[in-house]
């Protein structure tokens, strides 16, 4: 019988046991670091993408009704872009979505989707285009 048997024998587990009991420890210490925050977050924020506060989900629910009327009566995507589907199927804001632009339909565009991505990502085109503008400036 050599040493390691006897340590074995002594402490009642077997190798195996003692390596299964490490890692279960090191898994609880994993799970309570991610559910343990060391600094809380900001009111208003969220921790996942694409969340939105309660003011907002209220004021996009009200804009339902409007998009629809100005997408009745804007049928045609307004941007085409090289990926342009045709069909108007959202409304693209042209300085973005903040609470004081968001109601102002004069800064709408009538778009596709495959637009209103398009827009987002290239956004120094869209702004030479004038599909994209600040939503600091004054026209």
């Amino acid at each position: 019988m050599g040493l390691e048997e006897l340590r074995r024998i002594k402490s009642g587990k077997d190798r195996s046991d003692r390596g299964a009991a490490k890692k279960e420890k090191q898994k609880e210490k994993s799970d309570a670091k991610k559910q343990a925050r060391k600094t809380p977050l900001k009111k208003g924020y969220s921790l996942k993408t694409g969340q939105r506060s309660e003011k907002m989900k209220g004021v996009i629910a009200a804009l339902r009704p409007l998009y629809d009327r100005f997408l009745s009566s804007h049928p045609d995507c307004e941007i085409r872009s090289e990926v342009c589907t045709g069909p108007a199927e959202c409304v693209h804001h042209t300085q973005g979505r903040g609470i004081k632009v968001i109601l102002d339909d004069s800064k709408w565009k009538a778009s596709c989707t495959a637009c209103n991505t398009h827009v987002e990502n290239k956004d120094q085109e869209a702004r030479e285009k004038g599909n994209k503008v600040s939503r600091l400036s004054k026209h």
